[in-house]
């Protein structure tokens, strides 16, 4: 069984990986860069921000467990608070 409650002060990256990404596959307004992925108090925090970054105007966190966990049987949960707003 796989899991990460993210108990710790960081991002246990025996688990995750943080990615980077100044280009985009998808047309996606943002840079992603790892300063907005963190952990705090218990809970991983992927933000986005409205900054000038490069040639974009946004940046957000992205994040992968490739190489790490690649399930192929079973179930994911996954408990999230997500905010409203076009885009989302």
């Amino acid at each position: 069984m796989w899991y990460d409650d993210f108990d710790g002060n960081q991002l246990d990256t025996s688990k995750w990986n943080v990615l980077m990404r100044e280009t985009s596959k998808h047309n996606e307004l943002q840079y992603y860069i790892p300063e907005e992925v963190y952990v705090e108090n218990g809970l991983l925090r992927i933000r986005s921000s409205q900054r000038k970054y490069g040639s974009q105007v946004y940046t957000s966190g992205r994040l992968d467990t490739r190489g790490k966990c690649a399930p192929v049987h079973g179930r994911c949960y996954i408990r999230a608070k997500l905010p409203g707003g076009q885009g989302m």
